[in-house]
């Protein structure tokens, strides 16, 4: 860690390393101060010092050293960075992989994530579930958990035909769908939007409008109430 400034004379790079070759140069000279600067108590001569970045934001520093002088030519820095560089880039991909993971568990929308599973024809025979959220055990009434590696077809037997359907539909056009219906298991009715993951997996995503197509419902049966009733007054 580093407790005090780097010296000037340290070499450094547009992309923000420094480094030096003779840390026991650095000191003599007084361009360094060990009080404080943890590398010259494990007594390293050489040391180099690459920012590791992620999403713009210098997160940490990779630090190599050695008891030896001239160990990190010029020529190895580039090598150093691009290591820190892999190394940002796997902390981003941990961060979108966390966001995805709370977004997941905390949409309202149910989420099926399944893999197809082709028939002799070559269609979608059936669709294995291979992740779920919380949420389908609100809509469905299912436990999220015993729905891992069921059937669609088991599970849903009166939705079946539908979303093999859509997700056939998905995969063949490389984008999502999204429909609206009645579902026969469960009696609500609900939008699926049916996105492709890769080739055989896709993501059934279930929000249930059931209190939105009852409102509408009524609706309608209040305006043919009305209209009746205007109809048939006297005069």
């Amino acid at each position: 860690v580093i407790q005090t400034a780097l010296p000037e004379g340290w070499r450094r790079t547009a992309y923000g390393t420094a480094w030096t070759n003779d840390l026991d140069a650095d000191v003599a000279s007084g361009r360094l101060n060990p009080v404080g600067f943890s590398c010259c108590n494990g007594r390293f001569a050489s040391i180099v010092f690459a920012p590791i970045r992620a999403s713009g934001e210098t997160v940490g520093l990779l630090k190599l050293d050695s008891r030896l002088a001239g160990e990190f030519p010029e020529d190895i820095i580039p090598m150093v960075e691009a290591i820190a560089a892999q190394i940002g880039e796997s902390f981003e991909r941990r961060k979108i992989q966390n966001d995805y993971r709370a977004l997941f568990h905390e949409m309202a929308e149910a989420v099926i994530v399944v893999e197809t599973v082709p028939a002799e024809s070559g269609r979608v025979g059936d669709l294995k579930i291979v992740a779920v959220n919380p949420s389908l055990g609100e809509i469905a009434g299912l436990e999220p958990a015993s729905a891992l590696n069921a059937r669609i077809g088991d599970l849903f037997p009166g939705d079946a035909a539908f979303l093999f359907d859509a997700a056939a539909e998905a995969v063949a056009a490389g984008e999502g769908v999204r429909r609206e219906f009645l579902s026969k298991d469960l009696g609500r009715h609900l939008v699926a939007s049916v996105v492709p993951i890769s080739e055989r997996e896709v993501a059934l995503i279930f929000a249930d409008v059931s209190a939105r197509v009852e409102s509408e419902r009524s609706l309608r049966e209040s305006r043919r109430q009305y209209a009746s009733l205007i109809a048939n007054i006297p005069g």
